[in-house]
Formats: C-alpha cells, structure tokens, sequence
C-alpha cells in the first residue's frame, strides 16, 4: 500500500495528454459519460450511462510520454434497485502511464495504464462513502495545433473494481469516453 501511496504522490507531482514541446506541466480539463458494462446484480441492477467531468496535471517527459494524475466525477443512481436513496456519486482519482505515437502529424495516437481509487458516496442514510483500488487501461488521441501549447484530446479508456458494498459483490469495468483540452507549460 506505501508503494502505491508513493507512486501515487509522484504521479500527482508529475503527469497529462502530449503537448507540442518536449518537456512541460500541463494542466487537463474534460467531459464526457461513464458507461458501466456489467450490472452490479442480475435483472438489471446497476449504474446506468451517465455524464462525468474532471481535470488533471502532467508531466510530459518527452513528446510521447507522459506521467498524469487526474481526478474524474460522476453521479448516478442505481437502476431497478431495492435501495431508498439510490444516488451514488463516484469519484475516481488515478494515476497513469501515457505512451504516445512519434509521428510528424498533428495528430497523436496514445496508450495509457494506471491505477488509482474509485471513491462511492451513497445518498442512503446510514450508508458512508467507501473506496476500492481501480486500475485502468485505455487509448486516445491528441490534436496539437503547430506551434501551439493548446491541445485537444479524446479518450477511451477503462476502469477495473470491486464493488462489494450496498448489498452488491461484483467485479466492474466501466467505460469511460471523454474529450477536453489541455495547456502546456512549457519548460
């Protein structure tokens, strides 16, 4: 678990999406939905598609690596449930790996791979916000205009938990789909 805490607090004083120059902090903003692809009980109990938001920083190291920290928000209420209050709203906080494409293009095809936690805060009286470790895999693109310390990026990408609260015991992976923009500090 120190290992983790450890990599985590690097990653967040380093990571972010490629920017036009070879080193820089930059800074991320995006919006987007998580889809959950497996239901949290049989019957269609689960989360449904739901719209997520979220920021990050990085420490672009090269052109086509990048070390990132990013934290990502969403609410959703749990369908067809039993539950009184079935709001749940899910943070999850992740740190990652991004390894881009070298190309003369514009355009710059990426891979990422993390690990993070994936923080749920039930609406149900009675019931507190509990955490799961999450790791995370997923692929983009960047669009860095020349010259630019602006850029556009879209992301797939997905997260991997248990969630074994609320009188659930599954394994998750949610999909999440998001484009936003990030500004390069160059250095």
């Amino acid at each position: 678990m120190r290992v983790l805490r450890a990599f985590a607090l690097l990653t967040c004083l380093t990571a972010a999406p490629a920017g036009a120059q070879e080193q820089a902090l930059v800074l991320l903003g995006y919006g987007g939905l998580t889809v959950p692809t497996v239901g949290l009980a049989d019957g269609g109990v689960g989360f449904p598609t739901a719209p997520s938001g979220g920021g990050g920083i990085a420490l672009q190291m090269a052109r086509s690596v990048a070390l990132r920290a990013t934290v990502t928000v969403g609410k959703s209420n749990v369908e067809q449930s039993m539950l009184q209050a079935p709001g749940v709203r899910r943070t999850v906080i992740g740190a990652d790996l991004q390894v881009g494409l070298t190309t003369s293009s514009p355009v710059v095809p990426y891979f990422l791979v993390g690990l993070g936690r994936a923080s749920f805060d039930p609406d149900q009286a009675g019931e507190s916000t509990f955490t799961k470790l999450a790791s995370r895999v997923g692929t983009g693109i960047n669009y860095v205009p020349d010259n630019s310390i602006v850029a556009f990026f879209a992301e797939l990408s997905g997260w991997f938990y248990r969630f074994d609260k609320l009188g659930f015991d599954r394994y998750q992976f949610d999909l999440s789909l998001a484009a936003g923009l990030a500004y390069a500090i160059p250095f």
